[in-house]
């Protein structure tokens, strides 16, 4: 489980704006909560079956279920890795049982940050 960070470097405050600035994230990592890589990468294979069928990439964000579609000229060959804020083991098991408060302007901003990279973001 991740935060995108938007291809900002949340290690120098790009993500305060969403309330994860340094001084945050020190603390979620100093209760374990978050890995100490504030940046960390997973790469995202987009697997294709055939010509006919565009891959899809589910994930949950806020609570709901999301479809990452690329657009028509997508490039087949062209590798997909986002960066961000890992929850630790014991962060992802509490994220499961917290409430959540909806951030719009981030949910934007990721929107924002896919459409860029020829993916579209739309809600399952």
């Amino acid at each position: 489980m991740k935060v995108p960070s938007l291809g900002r470097d949340p290690g120098n405050d790009d993500l305060d704006k969403y309330g994860l600035g340094f001084e945050e994230l020190n603390v979620l990592n100093e209760y374990g909560l978050i890995i100490s890589v504030y940046n960390s990468v997973r790469e995202y294979r987009l697997l294709i079956n055939n010509e006919n069928v565009l891959p899809i990439i589910e994930f949950w964000h806020q609570r709901k279920k999301w479809i990452l579609l690329p657009s028509p000229n997508w490039d087949k060959s062209q590798e997909f890795k986002l960066s961000g804020i890992a929850f630790s083991r014991i962060g992802r098991e509490l994220y499961s049982v917290v409430e959540q408060q909806p951030l719009e302007e981030y949910t934007e901003d990721l929107k924002k940050f896919f459409t860029e990279r020829n993916l579209t973001m739309i809600e399952a």
